[in-house]
C-alpha cells in the first residue's frame, strides 16, 4: 500500500499529514494484535510484521 502523505503534505500543510499518519496509526492499532509492529519503512509504505 502506498501512502499519499507527501500530496496531503503539500495540499494541507505538514500538521495535517502528520495527523494523518496519526489517524491511521491509530486505526490500525485498535484492528491488530498486541504481539503486531505496525512501522512507516521508506516514507511512503507500511508493513505490518507479527
Amino acid at each position: 500500500m502506498t501512502s499519499h502523505v507527501q500530496q496531503v503534505n503539500d495540499t494541507y500543510g505538514h500538521l495535517a499529514g502528520d495527523e494523518t499518519l496519526q489517524t491511521v496509526a491509530h486505526a490500525l492499532t485498535t484492528q491488530l494484535r498486541a504481539s503486531d509492529i505496525i512501522c512507516r519503512y521508506g516514507g511512503g509504505v507500511r508493513h505490518n510484521f507479527g
